[in-house]
């Protein structure tokens, strides 16, 4: 969502885009450089499931510290890569249970992501896709997501129905 700002200064009109709108044209061109073209997902016939939360809180307090997709036993490979807002490429691994924090522990509110995920099921089948993830640090004033939107990963109970549970997260709003 392109936001404008309309300015009369000194009998000029100027036009200035709000930082939320060139936030959104990075997190485009991230995902054209670093996701496929076409995303794919697993077939409703499928019995792996796999869930993705998109947002998680690396603030050491042992409560949603690591970003990973959960899954049942059907999902038998897993590669994913995360990448920053300036295309780096911060997280990659090939592990099936392996997570992400990042290691930069003096951020502060909330950062935003690019993570890919190749899953392959028993079946053989693959899902290739990928989503925006967002780090909070303290709950900030402005976010580009709704907080209903956000699904922490202890949210997420494969157990349940309907999948999501309330998150035990607490974060203090930022200064």
């Amino acid at each position: 969502m392109m936001r404008f700002k309309l300015v009369l200064y000194s009998g000029l009109l100027l036009v200035a885009a709000s930082f939320s709108a060139c936030r959104e044209k990075r997190f485009n061109n991230l995902k054209k450089n670093h996701c496929p073209a076409s995303a794919s997902i697993l077939p409703a016939a499928d019995s792996a499931v796999i869930i993705f939360p998109n947002a998680f809180s690396p603030n050491g307090d042992g409560k949603n510290d690591i970003w990973k997709p959960l899954f049942n036993e059907h999902i038998v490979a897993l590669e994913m890569s995360v990448v920053d807002l300036k295309g780096k490429v911060v997280f990659a691994s090939s592990g099936l249970h392996d997570g992400w924090g990042p290691t930069n522990d003096s951020k502060r509110g909330m950062t935003q992501y690019v993570a890919r995920v190749k899953a392959t099921s028993t079946s053989g089948n693959v899902m290739d896709a990928c989503m925006n993830i967002y780090t909070y640090y303290c709950t900030p004033k402005k976010t580009p997501v709704d907080n209903s939107e956000l699904i922490f990963i202890d949210q997420i109970d494969l157990s349940r129905p309907g999948n999501y549970v309330p998150t035990m997260e607490q974060l203090a709003a930022c200064d």
